[in-house]
């Protein structure tokens, strides 16, 4: 079921490659369709899942809908290259891939009236990049798991060079340097992990060897290099500048699927790989870890209230509610850990409507700068509405899924680390303030426009781009009002994976 959903685009995407020219019109269609088929067969997963998983003593603690394929079987005079298509899911792959699954046909559905150049290539990336995407999230060997995180590079990166922005190309030229060099790094990492535990890139069986432990010099070593690559992803401060300028320069559906998926490849290779497999090493960083992570959440926010486009001001955004997770990870409890996944689902679902949002600003007014906007509401009063919702979200309103994540860590932040909650808790004030501003200023009082914009032009957001939206801020009440829907699972997965590290 698993290799259905990853062939499902895949084919799709050949499919539109090899379209009949004289019927391109329906190439955004067929695109829709294929995404919108492995959308439905990862729900069919999810229930699988479910049902295996009620049967099952681990629950959602162990690996479900499990497969294996010889990959590279060949030999060696020291034995065998341990190499596999190994595919499954648990607890907390199982929720990304659906967010990958769902996302993927919203972007597709919103960029029907905004991509009129070169259509065919543009959803022949979406579908490969959301493969690659889905891979990644279902891989259970090493090998396997760093080919689609590298294949994930080549999408993306013709995505922003080609649909993008003024300085797409030293955009694209920038989150090609950052992630392809963190990538590289991480191979450094897998490498030293397949000698260490004797041949093997087998992720569940590496994760066994935690309780027995690692040299300490080795763990060390192993566990900095793979978090190094991880934190690039996600991104952390030092290393998030290439996410400003991906995210302005980036089509909207390039937008949506960098915040709402590629940057959880990060967060996730922390949860599955870097701590499980060195837990001791990353107890000894933890302090490193919560300082990263502070100033991602405190720094993050404050650059937010400097931003003039609103892409920007969500970039940031995104840097510092990653930065939580971070945090979450060190607190080394349950309710930090289930806390963290939950946060990357609502992330996910949250920053990719905000995206959407501003988006539809352009469109709809020909510019995202703040400073040249005012009163909009009065004449986009359907985008008004959208866009204060997912930013309420964000923001951590109750009933919202935002709320949940950020409760959740942070009371985690107090079990582990008391007072210091002071330092990260600054961020909720201030997250508040540049949301609430960048709506006063762009939609609320007296029409202010720019020279260059003409307010008889400005128009309310179309319907493609308000089903889009809206189905993100409905999923965003639903697990906000229901979150036991997640939160079931992700615990039993925290507690499985907390227990062999020996922290539980």
């Amino acid at each position: 079921m698993l290799t259905l959903v990853l062939l499902l685009p895949l084919v799709t995407a050949a499919v539109v490659g090899f379209w009949p020219r004289e019927r391109e019109d329906l190439v955004p269609k067929v695109a829709f369709g294929g995404s919108l088929a492995a959308m439905g067969v990862a729900l069919i997963a999810g229930l699988a899942f479910a049902v295996s998983a009620s049967s099952d003593p681990a629950g959602s603690g162990a690996y479900h809908l499990r497969g294996v394929a010889s990959w590279l079987p060949a030999t060696e005079a020291g034995g065998s290259v341990d190499v596999a298509f190994r595919v499954g899911v648990d607890g907390i792959s199982l929720w990304l891939l659906i967010l990958t699954a769902v996302l993927t046909p919203l972007a597709i559905w919103s960029s029907f009236t905004a991509i009129r150049e070169r259509a065919r290539e543009y959803y022949v990336l979406i579908l490969l990049l959301e493969t690659a995407m889905l891979g990644v999230f279902c891989a259970l060997d090493l090998l396997l798991f760093y080919v689609f995180w590298e294949f994930v590079l080549i999408p993306m990166y013709l995505l922003i060079a080609i649909w993008g922005g003024p300085e797409r190309k030293y955009a694209s030229y920038k989150f090609f340097l950052y992630t392809g060099t963190a990538s590289l790094v991480m191979l450094l990492g897998f490498m030293m992990v397949y000698f260490g535990a004797g041949g093997s890139f087998d992720i569940p069986d590496i994760t066994a060897l935690a309780s027995a432990g690692w040299a300490r010099g080795f763990g060390l070593a192993a566990f900095s290099i793979l978090a190094l690559g991880f934190l690039v992803k996600m991104p952390s401060v030092p290393f998030h500048t290439w996410l400003p300028d991906a995210h302005v320069q980036a089509p909207t559906a390039g937008s949506v699927m960098l915040a709402g998926v590629l940057l959880k490849m990060g967060s996730y290779g922390l949860m599955r790989i870097a701590f499980p497999f060195f837990p001791e090493a990353a107890m000894a960083l933890k302090w490193v870890l919560f300082t990263l992570g502070v100033v991602s959440v405190v720094y993050g926010a404050f650059l937010c209230l400097a931003q003039d486009d609103l892409k920007s001001l969500i970039a940031y955004s995104s840097v510092s509610h990653m930065g939580l997770i971070t945090i979450a990870l060190v607190t080394f409890n349950d309710l930090g850990w289930a806390g963290a996944a939950y946060m990357n689902v609502a992330h996910g679902i949250i920053s990719a409507g905000m995206f959407m949002a501003a988006g539809s600003l352009q469109h709809s007014t020909g510019t995202r700068l703040i400073s040249r906007l005012g009163g909009v509401g009065a004449r986009a009063p359907a985008l008004l509405g959208l866009t204060l919702a997912l930013f309420l979200g964000s923001l951590g309103l109750p009933g919202m899924m935002g709320f949940i994540a950020e409760f959740s860590i942070f009371a985690a932040i107090w079990q582990a680390f008391g007072w210091l909650i002071m330092i990260p808790i600054v961020s909720v004030l201030v997250t508040a303030g540049y949301y609430l501003w960048a709506i006063e200023r762009v939609f609320h009082g007296p029409e202010r426009m720019h020279a260059s914009i003409k307010a008889e032009d400005i128009h309310d957001v179309p319907d493609e781009e308000r089903w889009t939206m809206a189905v993100l801020i409905v999923l965003a009440v639903l697990f906000g009002v229901l979150p036991s829907l997640l939160l079931g699972q992700m615990n039993e997965w925290t507690h499985a994976v907390l227990a062999i590290m020996g922290v539980s």
